[in-house]
């Protein structure tokens, strides 16, 4: 509002009080414009410090600024900020130095990286202006100052300078994001926040080979996807640094209008796998793969999109609706297991969220914050380690869980005997190596007598813990390469390989009926039982698990049966 306008509205009111407040009003409103910072400390944040014109139609050049300085009419950016991506955007800063400041050295340090061109103008000693034409469309060398960060030194011939910026922002790029800061007191910052960002991401470059190298040995899926997301996040972190641009296409800076999103879009599709795999949520719902597959094909041809025809040249909704798209899906699909109850389901929510919060804190305080310290600055890095350690840790829980789960399907949950899976797995082991070394297979069918006179006089827990103590007896008995499981109740198998000459199975037979005889030391009382064991028998390469099981059994029963009679009541609760 210029002063004019102000006089006009004094005018127009009738009351002194309302009068003497628009005038107070139009004096510091007319005081503030183009009013120049006074440079005294080492450090000033200039979002709310600079002069803005909007130049949609990019023809307004310096000299039209300073030849017609009254066609060009300059806003205070702490009143409105533009809001412009891609058209041009003047900026004009003037500074006054204190006689102390003059005698540092200071740079105009911009805090975004996400710039396609930047035209800074500033005084020479004769009071004319030079140009330095760089940004993200340029190449590298273009830079005046080989750093991450674009920066630029601020002339101190005199004690007021004014500065004027024409700048074009990428997508996402903060228009006034700018520091005044001593050269010195830069460097210094500049080394901490690059020691930590060398720490950072060589931590999750590191977590990604680890990850990858599980992969390739396990044949995991999830950690495959998930080794190959983290790999895209470093490249994206490395991006926004600037460092990607400086080290690894310095000669092509159109891969700066397209890599970050490229990135960004592929570590969001592998992590969308990622997840997948690890709740196995697209084998049990269809409606979820098919919208993950939706969500994968929007993503990919968002990256086809991004890389025939640049960032720039997409209307601003276009390069980020995939992307919108594949974090939706992914954040649905963690909801959906939290609502599920599937295992782990929450910590993974969590750690889908840590990196978006902290890089939009990040974002907040690069915009509003009136300092800025090296760790405000690493924000999103440190999200992105704290997310890759958690998502390692929800996977190496998953991998623990599943082998908790597999073992005790395979095994007894009361002795931790293998159970009928892992007996026809190492019966079919047991075969081959018998096979190769001529022997004979037998199997031994064990029926505990007695145990359900204890089951049902003492109660299951005794029942329980003299099933433990048989099991732990009969292993006692047997060599390393024997082979013991319970299949069932007080039923017990026992798979022996040895040389058809030596009758192993008959003294393995005499051992396990003298220990199971032997009285059991219970809870409350003690208890003796006995076992009727039956034995069957074939050559290695005639053996059949089910034929022998069925002998052994048929064999065990007609001992029990001719023992049966033998067999009374002893006193109190003792089996003989």
């Amino acid at each position: 509002m210029t002063i004019a306008n102000h006089i006009h509205l004094v005018t127009l009111a009738s009351r002194p009080l309302l009068r003497l407040a628009l005038l107070t009003l139009a004096v510091l409103l007319s005081a503030g414009v183009n009013a120049a910072v006074s440079v005294s400390s080492n450090w000033y944040v200039l979002n709310s410090k600079f002069d803005y014109l909007e130049d949609p139609t990019g023809e307004i050049t310096i000299d039209d600024l300073l030849s017609r300085p009254d066609e060009f009419v300059f806003y205070p950016s702490r009143e409105t900020k533009p809001d412009l991506v891609f058209a041009p955007v003047w900026l004009k800063l003037t500074l006054s130095f204190t006689e102390e400041a003059r005698a540092r050295e200071y740079l105009l340090v911009a805090r975004s990286e996400n710039i396609a061109e930047l035209r800074v103008y500033r005084q020479a000693p004769d009071g004319t202006y030079f140009e330095t034409i760089t940004g993200n469309d340029y190449p590298a060398e273009t830079r005046e100052l080989n750093r991450p960060r674009y920066a630029f030194h601020v002339p101190m011939g005199s004690e007021t300078t004014t500065i004027y910026i024409r700048k074009v922002g990428g997508p996402g790029s903060t228009n006034l994001a700018w520091d005044l800061v001593e050269e010195a007191f830069f460097t210094t910052g500049e080394h901490r926040y690059y020691l930590i960002t060398v720490a950072c991401l060589a931590a999750i470059l590191a977590l990604c080979l680890f990850n990858f190298l599980i992969a390739v040995s396990l044949w995991r899926a999830d950690y495959l996807y998930y080794s190959g997301g983290v790999f895209f996040v470093a490249l994206s972190l490395i991006t926004m640094e600037g460092e990607g641009f400086r080290l690894l296409w310095p000669e092509f800076p159109e891969l700066n209008d397209r890599a970050l999103h490229t990135f960004v879009l592929c570590a969001t599709i592998l992590q969308l796998l990622s997840v997948n795999a690890f709740f196995g949520l697209t084998q049990q719902q269809p409606l979820l793969q098919r919208l993950s597959r939706a969500a994968i094909g929007c993503m990919l041809a968002g990256i086809l999109l991004v890389n025939l025809f640049g960032m720039s040249k997409l209307p601003p909704l276009v390069p980020w609706l995939p992307w919108v798209v594949g974090t939706g899906t992914l954040y649905l699909l963690c909801l959906y297991a939290v609502m599920m109850r599937i295992k782990l389901a929450v910590p993974m929510l969590i750690c889908m969220l840590i990196p978006k919060v902290t890089a939009l804190t990040q974002a907040l305080l690069i915009l509003h914050s009136p300092t800025l310290g090296v760790a405000e600055m690493q924000l999103a890095k440190f999200g992105i380690l704290v997310h890759v350690l958690l998502f390692s840790t929800c996977l190496a829980a998953h991998i623990r869980h599943e082998t908790q789960a597999h073992s005790q399907a395979l095994h007894d949950g009361l002795t931790g005997l293998p159970g009928k899976q892992l007996l026809e797995e190492r019966f079919e082991w047991m075969k081959s190596i018998a096979l190769r070394e001529n022997q004979v297979i037998t199997v031994l069918f064990i029926d505990l007598d007695g145990f359900k006179s204890v089951n049902d006089s003492l109660g299951h827990d005794a029942g329980d813990e003299l099933l433990r103590q048989a099991a732990v007896r009969m292993r006692e008995q047997l060599r390393d390469a024997d082979f013991l499981s319970r299949i069932g109740g007080d039923e017990f198998i026992v798979v022996l390989a040895n040389d058809a000459e030596i009758n192993a199975s008959v003294i393995v037979n005499k051992r396990l009926s003298a220990c199971l005889s032997r009285p059991f030391e219970l809870t409350r009382e003690t208890a003796s039982i006995s076992g009727s064991i039956g034995l069957a028998s074939a050559s290695a390469g005639e053996a059949d698990l089910d034929t022998l099981l069925r002998e052994a059994d048929t064999d065990m029963y007609k001992k029990k049966n001719r023992n049966r009679n033998g067999r009374k009541l002893a006193t109190g609760l003792a089996l003989s």
